[in-house]
């Protein structure tokens, strides 16, 4: 079977890249797995990098001009490798942008398209965030139906495919995001704890730093707990458009909330005694299933992962959507009980 995939993913570009070893992994079950990936500042777009059987090429066009190349490139694949609309298919990581290219080349070449769904379009926050998320979700509501297969990352993207969508649920696929971590929780991590001392407990988030994670809410909670339990201290993992807000907001936790550049959150996971999820939607949350996995327990607002594999007070603590009471209260709770702790990240 040889598959095309359309991708917005850069870093399938750097061969050591966690995300292009997953697709070492796909290619290496399939014929031929072909990838065009929106690659704006590739430094060579023309030449493809080849790795046995997996193939990636770079769109590098900026805008409107990603369609007309990723288009091209990817008619260019299916003619060249003669893919057959019977044995092979293609593959689109959204539906817009890469998604109204691969119906595009469906619509050319006759063969089968199968989109994914990894964010909760229909959400309202999700549409008001930014024009791009809104010709998001109004791609996505033309786009999927129109597919042969649709793959969702939760049961909540699916139940919206099949009841919103009136998709037939055979074509829908409930197949969540892969997290490689191992289950061991290991030794513990030094580094964090060394490099932060006064944090006698230490709360974790690993993020992008966007405004639909809401971090905003845990910064004005350990600004408010900083003022009794100097020693609880969050750890934030990342980099993106909000820490430029979230930086002076911090200034006001007396010294309780530390920023760190994106890196391996494995060692954060292995140093912290809590996890936090404030986000205000989700499509799946690896974070989550990766902490649990590390045995950290986790406090969560009702997003993505959490839905479906926590119970609250069992496995982990769900709180309400922008509550930063009910936060600080959670962690108050952890912070105060060991016992606790031990529990729920047993049951995690």
């Amino acid at each position: 079977m040889k598959i095309l995939m359309l991708s917005l993913d850069a870093g399938l570009l750097d061969p050591l890249s966690r995300a292009s070893g997953r697709m070492r992994a796909y290619a290496a079950v399939l014929d031929e797995l072909h990838i065009v990936v929106h690659a704006p500042l590739a430094r060579d777009g023309t030449t493809p990098s080849v790795r046995g059987n997996l193939s990636i090429h770079a769109a590098r066009s900026r805008s409107a001009g990603y369609f007309l190349e990723a288009y091209r490139l990817g008619l260019g694949i299916i003619e060249e490798r003669r893919f057959s609309p019977h044995e092979d298919c293609i593959t689109a990581q959204d539906a817009f942008p890469t998604g109204v290219v691969a119906w595009l080349l469906k619509r050319r070449t006759g063969m089968p398209l199968e989109l994914q769904a990894h964010a909760p379009f229909f959400h309202s926050r999700f549409m008001r965030q930014s024009s791009f998320q809104f010709l998001q979700y109004r791609f996505a509501r033309f786009l999927y139906p129109r597919a042969d297969a649709v793959r969702a990352v939760s049961r909540e993207i699916a139940r919206h495919m099949t009841d919103t969508l009136h998709i037939p649920p055979g074509r829908v696929s409930v197949l969540p995001v892969f997290s490689p971590m191992p289950a061991e929780h290991g030794h513990p991590e030094v580094f964090f704890r060394k490099k932060y001392p006064p944090f006698s407990f230490i709360a974790c988030m690993p993020a992008r730093l966007v405004s639909e994670k809401n971090i905003g809410m845990a910064v004005r909670a350990f600004a408010a707990l900083s003022r009794s339990h100097p020693d609880i201290g969050l750890i934030v993992m990342g980099r993106g458009p909000a820490e430029s807000a979230l930086r002076p907001l911090a200034a006001h936790t007396n010294g309780s909330v530390a920023f760190e550049p994106w890196g391996d959150p494995s060692s954060l996971y292995r140093a912290a005694d809590a996890y936090l999820c404030t986000s205000w939607y989700e499509g799946w949350c690896l974070g989550i299933v990766e902490a649990m996995q590390a045995r950290v327990p986790v406090i969560t607002t009702p997003v993505g992962s959490a839905n479906e594999i926590m119970r609250n007070g069992e496995n982990g603590i769900i709180i309400p959507f922008g509550d930063s009471g009910a936060l600080c209260d959670a962690i108050l709770s952890l912070y105060r009980s060991p016992a606790l702790r031990t529990r729920l990240s047993a049951a995690a």
